[in-house]
């Protein structure tokens, strides 16, 4: 746990990323206490199992947490892939969500995602790192490297597209990150399964006050509706000139959109 004030269970993204990855996140560390959770297999948790990747699991370890905390109730921030697992532990343990925050995130991977993460990656051409980045990230989605260290690498070289633009601050958050950054096996296993992710009927389940959180430049925008419409209380607010780490490129308005929310 890290910062002061009421709880916030914060789960992160990759999948496969540990906890400390989402830092104090834009500085929410100092008017929340952010419990950073290291999901199986990632950072300090050795509870990873050969089996599929699995949201109803890792939804359980949550509600674990929260019972280990002492408390009815948590306000939850999932990124990313985090926020796959805030939806299915929203949906299974209503009662044990205060407010749900989900940042990047979408209820499945649809033409329309996939056409904007094109449309997106297109936009950065004319950068200078461009060509190794595209060349690391189509050879790490075709699996094409030999052990984890290659892996590694090739993630590293490709992260530059989930930033609207890779500036000095969002290398300097890649440059603070470990080596070893993300989990392959957690990866690997969620990707062997991404075509058949549908959170579409978790939606209606879910009753707490919803917050969705976008970066301006975020390919996840083109699911922003499904989730609007599927969550009974939800609202969408967009953090300008930022892309899926809005939280790392542009840290005091991402506070200033998630923190009055919570503390509402």
């Amino acid at each position: 746990m890290t910062g002061s004030g009421p709880l916030l269970v914060c789960h992160p993204g990759g999948p496969g990323y540990d906890g400390g990855s989402l830092e104090d996140l834009g500085g929410l560390a100092n008017d929340r206490t952010l419990v950073l959770v290291d999901p199986a297999g990632a950072g300090g948790s050795d509870s990873w199992t050969e089996d599929a990747y699995s949201l109803a699991r890792r939804a359980d370890d949550v509600d674990d947490v929260r019972k280990a905390l002492g408390v009815e109730r948590v306000d939850y921030l999932g990124h990313s892939g985090g926020g796959f697992v805030g939806i299915c532990f929203a949906a299974r343990y209503p009662a044990g969500v205060g407010k749900l925050v989900l940042v990047g995130t979408i209820a499945r991977f649809t033409d329309a995602f996939r056409a904007e993460s094109g449309r997106q990656t297109v936009l950065s051409a004319s950068e200078p790192w461009f060509p190794d980045a595209h060349d690391a990230h189509s050879r790490r989605l075709a699996r094409d490297y030999a052990d984890d260290a290659e892996f590694q690498y090739l993630y590293r070289k490709g992260l530059p597209f989930m930033f609207a633009r890779f500036g000095e601050r969002e290398q300097a958050y890649v440059e603070r990150r470990p080596a070893a950054m993300i989990d392959r096996r957690t990866l690997e296993s969620f990707n062997d399964h991404i075509e058949s992710l549908d959170l579409r009927p978790d939606l209606p389940r879910i009753e707490a006050e919803t917050l969705l959180v976008n970066g301006e430049h975020e390919p996840q925008r083109a699911g922003e509706q499904e989730l609007l419409d599927g969550i009974p209380n939800a609202r969408l607010a967009i953090v300008e000139d930022a892309g899926h780490f809005p939280f790392v490129e542009q840290p005091e308005r991402f506070r200033a959109t998630v923190l009055p929310f919570l503390s509402s």
